[in-house]
């Protein structure tokens, strides 16, 4: 050992009993199936380094003795190399420059932030290209019902900001609601006309809850707006699962 030079892996992988029952739960996540790569690709490394090769074949005593499986070295180096192209082939490891968060005008990031992290960058965009495309319709139509029912109020309400208990409006990400909202008070005219942003303020309604309940008295919708949200948040689970599908062929 004093006379290896080449690094030697830590194979950090959770145990294999813990990561047979998540596979078979489906409940293994990207991470897990990253650490399973990194761990198998480990291996290989080991196998084609000549000062580490008879150590790999060393540590295969105890692996046989806490599986109470016996595998040749040669035949084990085969299928990690087998495993690893396989989730190679579906996992994004390293991120995709094509799979960055969303990013419109009028939407607050955090909106896409909560409903892209958990799958954006995680499955090849290649293996999801139908339900990729129907998030982007469907984000870019929430873009422009915002744009539409919200952005007149807000450049209404800046028009007349008083630091003195003036309007006051912005769009907003309501997260335990996975909505985005008009929030504000104080808007409406006082005496209606035909001023920019009052058609706008005649269209808001009360923003609700899942139950119908009303969230509170200073978060609005739209119609348009609820029937864009209506759109995308599913549109968003779909993709997740998709993901989860195309990582789970791996094991198939």
């Amino acid at each position: 050992m004093s006379n290896v030079t080449s690094s030697i892996p830590d194979f950090t992988c959770l145990s294999a009993a813990k990561l047979v029952k998540l596979i078979e739960s489906k409940e293994v996540n990207h991470v897990e199936f990253c650490r399973i790569k990194d761990v198998v690709d480990e291996v290989v490394h080991m196998y084609k380094s000549s000062q580490i090769q008879k150590i790999l074949q060393i540590l295969l005593n105890p692996a046989c003795a806490a599986t109470g499986l016996k595998i040749e070295c040669g035949i084990l180096v085969n299928e990690c190399e087998l495993i690893a192209q396989k989730i190679g082939e579906m996992i994004s490891v390293d991120g995709e420059p094509d799979q960055k968060m969303s990013s419109f005008q009028y939407i607050p990031e955090e909106f896409f932030e909560e409903m892209e992290s958990s799958w954006k960058g995680r499955v090849k965009k290649r293996h999801a290209e139908q339900v990729y495309a129907e998030v982007e319709r469907a984000a870019e139509a929430l873009s422009i019902a915002v744009m539409e029912d919200f952005v007149p109020i807000v450049e209404r309400i800046k028009a007349v900001m008083s630091p003195f208990g003036g309007p006051k409006g912005e769009i907003s990400f309501a997260r335990e609601h996975e909505a985005v909202w008009f929030k504000g008070k104080r808007f409406a005219p006082a005496v209606w006309g035909d001023t920019p942003g009052e058609k706008q303020i005649k269209q808001l309604r009360p923003a609700t809850d899942s139950k119908g309940r009303k969230v509170g008295e200073e978060w609005f919708t739209t119609n348009k707006v609820e029937e864009a949200l209506n759109r995308s948040v599913p549109c968003f689970s779909s993709v997740m699962d998709e993901a989860v599908r195309y990582i789970f062929q791996i094991f198939l």
